[in-house]
């Protein structure tokens, strides 16, 4: 779908749409209308009240499935799947909500099960990443260790597609991911405590490679800042 320039204006008129349309009846168009409904309303979650639109999304992502089921569409089965996902990852994570986050990793775990490293790997890559950022922030809340260390082995699998040759965008931010886990783990295990500071810095050093002062200035300094943080945490 192709957002007109005002999200709110496009929320409106498919609201109009799907106030007049029969799920019975035209079953397609009422799952892409709650479909393109949800993505309008993860944008406006970027920008303001951001726990109140990731439920709105939730709701008509969630009827989008009735139509786009796991056997008949099982790619947009996939993607929705994702997508709810990081919404109540996003709900959790704003709110301190582990039931939220564990939410998530329901329907990120759906997603995996349908999704083939060969046949979609920046999909697989994706799902590993969300669910790798799901297990780092229930770790973070939760003072878990295994949480963090499911999240640094999913940034793992992430990684092994996310290579610095072929997707180095996504390379650095998985990169970047991976330290703030091992940041964690730094903090919370006493006995790997320097081990982790290390893993944790190696990773932030290769997300540097890419974002780079120049290039990604605000990025940059925010890996940096991360950096002196870890190392005057030692």
């Amino acid at each position: 779908m192709i957002f007109d320039d005002n999200v709110f204006l496009s929320v409106k008129k498919l609201m109009s749409k799907l106030n007049s349309c029969s799920e019975d009846l035209n079953p397609m168009e009422y799952g892409n209308i709650n479909k393109d409904l949800a993505n309008c309303l993860c944008r406006i979650s970027e920008i303001k009240d951001t726990v109140c639109y990731c439920q709105k999304a939730i709701d008509h992502y969630q009827k989008a499935l009735r139509t786009f089921t796991k056997n008949r569409f099982p790619m947009d089965h996939l993607l929705i799947r994702t997508s709810v996902g990081a919404c109540y990852r996003k709900v959790g994570t704003l709110k301190n909500d582990t039931n939220a986050i564990e939410k998530g990793l329901v329907h990120f775990e759906e997603a995996l099960s349908i999704c083939d490293p060969i046949k979609t790997p920046e999909e697989f890559a994706a799902l590993h990443n969300h669910i790798g950022l799901a297990y780092c922030t229930l770790g973070e809340i939760d003072n878990d260790i295994d949480a963090c260390l499911k999240a640094v082995e999913s940034f793992k699998m992430a990684l092994e597609i996310r290579s610095l040759e072929v997707f180095p965008m996504q390379h650095a931010s998985t990169q970047n991911d991976l330290g703030t886990a091992f940041s964690i783990l730094a903090k919370l295990s006493k006995a790997q405590k320097e081990t982790y500071i290390n893993n944790a810095s190696q990773a932030y050093e290769a997300a540097l490679k890419v974002f780079n002062e120049k290039d990604f200035p605000q990025i940059y300094q925010l890996i940096v800042s991360n950096m002196k943080k870890l190392l005057n945490g030692k």
